[in-house]
């Protein structure tokens, strides 16, 4: 009898250890995706000197170039600017003639090879860019 229930425990349990593996799946990871880091700043310099800058995560492709499109409020298209690599990040320096107005606009894009591209912000840069007030710094 005793002998009858191990045989019967022994195969329940087998059959419920058989459900829960095949039940189970792996999931893979998906592979990161490449990113663009950037700190927006409550505010710039009007007709003053600035520096933007972002860090460009590539996920491992091969990295083109990171563009920055910019214009102020009293402009109607934007105007492209390669940034440049400098300690870990991809920096623009803003000089007075780039900061007139009371706003400035701007989006960056990284440029992968195999025509991929990524833009900060992501969603419609050109259509939603970044805004920041352009202030009086008191400086002449």
């Amino acid at each position: 009898m005793l002998r009858r229930v191990f045989y019967f425990l022994i195969f329940w349990a087998v059959i419920l250890a058989a459900q829960v593996t095949s039940d189970t799946t792996i999931k893979i990871p998906a592979p990161p995706k490449p990113q663009i880091y950037h700190n927006i700043s409550k505010f710039l310099p009007r007709n003053g000197f600035a520096t933007l800058n972002c860090v460009v995560e590539t996920a491992d492709l091969r990295l083109k170039a990171v563009k920055i499109f910019l214009r102020c409020d009293n402009e109607q298209n934007f105007k492209e600017f390669p940034m440049y690599y400098a300690r870990g990040t991809y920096c623009l320096d803003l000089i007075p003639e780039m900061l007139q107005g009371k706003r400035l606009y701007y989006f960056i894009i990284a440029e992968f090879n195999n025509n991929i591209a990524i833009a900060f912000p992501h969603d419609k840069p050109n259509d939603n860019p970044i805004s920041v007030p352009l202030v009086a710094t008191g400086k002449k």
